[in-house]
C-alpha cells in the first residue's frame, strides 16, 4: 500500500483541478466538544439524547440485561432520584439505642 487511505461509499468534493477529498459530516461532542465523525467512538444518552464521545460514557444498571448508556450529568441526577428518602424530624433522636424507635441494635 502506498500510503493512500481508501474508503468506500464517502462523498467526495472535488476541486477545480479534479483532487477529490472525503467530505464526512462532523458535529462536536456536547460535552468537551471534540469534533465527532461517524467513525469516532460516540454515543446518545438515554437520559438527554445528547451526542457525547465514548471518553464521557457511565453505564448504570438498570435491572435489564441491557444496561443505560448515560452521560456523567445523567447518571449523577439518576442516582439522587434512587436515594432512599431521609428520615422524619426527631426520629433518630427517639432513644440512645434506637430500640425505642423499633430499630434492631447490633
Amino acid at each position: 500500500m502506498s500510503g493512500v487511505l481508501t474508503f468506500d461509499r464517502l462523498p467526495l468534493d472535488y476541486d477545480e483541478d479534479g483532487i477529490g477529498t472525503a467530505v464526512l459530516e462532523v458535529h462536536p461532542c456536547a460535552l468537551c466538544g471534540a469534533l465527532l465523525c461517524p467513525c469516532c467512538g460516540q454515543f446518545q444518552c438515554d437520559g438527554c439524547d445528547e451526542t457525547l464521545c465514548s471518553l464521557h460514557m457511565v453505564i448504570v444498571p438498570d435491572g435489564t440485561p441491557k444496561p443505560l448508556r448515560c452521560c456523567p450529568q445523567c447518571a449523577f441526577e439518576g442516582e439522587i432520584e434512587q436515594l432512599p428518602l431521609a428520615l422524619p424530624p426527631g426520629r433518630e433522636l427517639a432513644s440512645a439505642t434506637g430500640a425505642a424507635a423499633g430499630w434492631e441494635v447490633a
